[in-house]
């Protein structure tokens, strides 16, 4: 399975070359939905990692964010419980004190050390866990030396304006439920650890790709640069079946929120765009979504 999609299209990692686009005009894409007798919805597609130059966002989402009642989010990471946290080690270490270099063919274990002396990330601690971790690992790390931060990504912005205003958040998923899919798509190796060692050294030029399509709203270009065609079919069906899985989970929560209840919901772009898409499934339960036009504003 190809690494990159796999954590693209669950964090919707992206980051920011802003030569490539004027992010002071960004139009992220983002819908109201409306049901009779029910509160309005705003949905907006996320990315996760930023810098200062993504703020302010535009009034417009300022405004819909302030009119909710709730902030609904993937997870929230400013309040992850320690247990949880522990409670994710089994996923993301070798069993039975294997290392890196017991599971992987040699040349790419040689590959992946190479790659994490580069990055000041080969120690010991590294080398016990299961390598579709490490190198999503490798993936953040080498996006911070490049000056993106997660504290920075727009869901964590209106996690810390939920924290100020004492607005209440709730999550869609836990940190250890969104690891359990990623070891759902990362056993596939070793040809997942071949694909993702050559996705991480190319993240320099599918990177700006991504927050370029993003700032302008450009989903179906998204959707396309991270969810290629060539992909075999038996990944491709774990991806998308994945995918269908968390939106559907999220269908139903959401269908759950109280009627008086409106929200402000920050998800992974790519969960609103393409088959069985988070907006697809609201409409077929009754909403009318609408997609804002930043060309009606004045």
């Amino acid at each position: 399975m190809n690494l990159k999609h796999a954590f693209i299209s669950i964090f919707t990692l992206s980051i920011s070359f802003f030569s490539a686009v004027s992010l002071a005009q960004s139009q992220p894409a983002f819908w109201t939905l409306t049901k009779e007798g029910h509160a309005p919805l705003t949905i907006l597609g996320s990315i996760h990692v930023g810098t200062d130059a993504l703020y302010p966002m535009p009034p417009v989402l300022t405004k819909a964010f302030l009119n909710a009642t709730t902030l609904v989010v993937e997870v929230d990471t400013l309040n992850m419980p320690a247990n949880e946290i522990k409670a994710t080690t089994q996923l993301i270490n070798l069993p039975n004190q294997q290392k890196l270099a017991d599971v992987m063919p040699i040349e790419q274990y040689r590959a992946l050390k190479a790659t994490l002396k580069e990055l000041n990330l080969n120690v010991p601690r590294v080398k016990s866990m299961q390598p579709w971790f490490v190198i999503m690992t490798a993936m953040q790390l080498k996006l911070n030396k490049m000056g993106y931060q997660a504290d920075l990504g727009i869901d964590v912005h209106y996690l810390k304006l939920a924290q100020q205003q004492a607005k209440p958040v709730m999550q869609l998923e836990n940190v250890q439920k969104q690891l359990w899919y990623l070891s759902q798509i990362g056993q596939h190796q070793p040809k997942a650890i071949e694909t993702g060692l050559k996705e991480l050294s190319e993240l320099g030029q599918w990177a700006p790709k991504m927050l370029s399509h993003w700032a302008k709203g450009e989903l179906v270009a998204l959707h396309t640069l991270l969810t290629p065609t060539e992909q075999p079919d038996p990944e491709q069906d774990i991806f998308s079946q994945i995918m269908q899985e968390r939106n559907q989970d999220w269908q139903q929560q959401l269908l759950k929120l109280p009627a008086e209840q409106s929200a402000f919901v920050v998800v992974g772009a790519l969960h609103l765009t393409g088959s069985h898409n988070l907006i697809e499934l609201l409409e077929q339960q009754g909403y009318q979504a609408q997609r804002h036009s930043y060309a009606a504003q004045p």
